[in-house]
């Protein structure tokens, strides 16, 4: 009962952290699209930029993912060890 509602906690935090990062991503890119001049936009494919953005922004959160759930609890579980 308690690993399910450990896992439960985790994934919602993570929800949440990984939503605002992404917002926050996603909104200084399109900010930055938006500045860019009408000749750049005129030489590109702008489905191709949509697509490379989506791709961008799916393996931010799979860094991030993999960060907290792999990396994160390994370097602390070393940590207790090399301190115990």
């Amino acid at each position: 009962l308690t690993t399910s509602l450990l896992g439960e906690l985790r994934g919602a935090i993570f929800a949440t952290v990984s939503t605002t990062a992404l917002r926050k991503i996603s909104t200084q890119v399109y900010a930055h699209l938006h500045s860019l001049d009408l000749q750049f936009h005129l030489d590109r494919q702008t489905g191709a930029l949509t697509n490379i953005m989506e791709r961008g922004t799916r393996g931010v959160g799979m860094a991030l993912s993999i960060l907290l759930f792999n990396v994160f609890p390994v370097g602390l579980e070393m940590l207790l060890t090399c301190v115990i």
